[in-house]
């Protein structure tokens, strides 16, 4: 008969009492070899079970190594992108931007004028649209 009391194992095969009041060496033996075969099988499966933890936590530490070099170079990105838009800020409020404002004004006017969108060359297969 199970306990009660004892935890659930998965399988009930894997939890026998041992036979009480058995005199019989061969049903002992067979009952021995019987066990053993099962203490084998679950060292086997702990053992497995082990070398599977070991290799999720080498995972584990690969995923956070590249997560900590993903975040650095995020960060560098960041402090570029700040840095390009303050030198056009910058740019933006100086003096000679500001001067030739117009100088710009009528060159994109020109350009609309003549129906150009932009002075980008345009490739053979945009010119045949």
């Amino acid at each position: 008969m199970i306990d009660q009391g004892a935890p659930d194992t998965g399988s009930e095969d894997s939890v026998r009492e041992p036979r009480v009041g058995t005199d019989d060496p061969q049903a002992l033996r067979t009952e021995l070899r019987a066990r053993e075969a099962e203490r084998l099988r679950l060292e086997q499966e702990l053992g497995a079970a082990l070398e599977d933890r070991k290799a999720l936590h080498r995972d584990l530490e690969e995923a956070r190594h590249l997560l900590l070099k993903l975040r650095r170079t995020l960060d560098a990105q960041e402090a570029a992108l700040r840095a390009s838009q303050q030198a056009m800020r910058r740019m933006h409020s100086s003096r000679s931007w500001r001067m030739t404002r117009p100088i710009r004004g009528i060159g994109g006017l020109t350009k609309r004028m003549l129906g150009r969108r932009n002075d980008r060359p345009q490739l053979p297969s945009q010119r045949a649209q």
